[in-house]
């Protein structure tokens, strides 16, 4: 979706707006932010100050980004971490701290120590390995197989090339790159 300045404008409006008449609970509705009730957590992650988050601001500037990718349905946010999320949609300059006016695809960050937590679509959500507790800043990280990258996307602006071998593709795993 595009914005215009003046959409960016109304949206910041609304995000005001919202905080003065709704709760987070609006937001608690729907996956990945709602009730951990019921829901068996495989693995746990967190950023630096815990509401979300670890040890250390695990997210830092890289030539590349490590995600893994999950349904939405298949993912919790605790609910007292709820409060210190906010959203940021890079196409239209906006940041969103009402999730529910959120522009899909947007990053996630935690406002309180500014950990980056991942990237949600309408239907994904893009965690980041190293905030999840295989890090314990002690010993070597210990990811499961299925955190392991399998490919590479949006290879036609990489900053490196690459040499694990991985397929490499220039946009959302439809169009392969050649990789030097």
């Amino acid at each position: 979706q595009v914005c215009s300045a003046a959409q960016v404008a109304r949206r910041l409006r609304r995000t005001f707006a919202w905080l003065c008449r709704c709760s987070i609970m609006d937001l608690a509705a729907q996956p990945p932010y709602q009730s951990l009730e019921g829901f068996a957590a495989k693995y746990k992650a967190s950023c630096f100050c815990k509401r979300d988050c670890s040890e250390c601001m695990r997210l830092h500037a890289a030539p590349m980004q490590w995600a893994a990718l999950f349904e939405k349905s298949d993912v919790r946010f605790a609910q007292e971490s709820l409060a210190f999320l906010r959203w940021y949609n890079a196409k239209c300059d906006a940041v969103y701290t009402a999730g529910v006016d959120r522009v899909f695809p947007c990053k996630v960050q935690c406002t309180h120590c500014g950990t980056w937590i991942g990237d949600e679509g309408r239907d994904v959500f893009a965690a980041f390995p190293s905030l999840f507790d295989f890090v314990d800043g002690q010993s070597a990280p210990r990811f499961p197989r299925s955190f392991l990258p399998a490919y590479r996307i949006f290879c036609r602006t990489r900053a490196l090339d690459a040499v694990d071998r991985l397929a490499a593709f220039e946009d959302e795993v439809r169009t392969p790159a050649s990789v030097a």
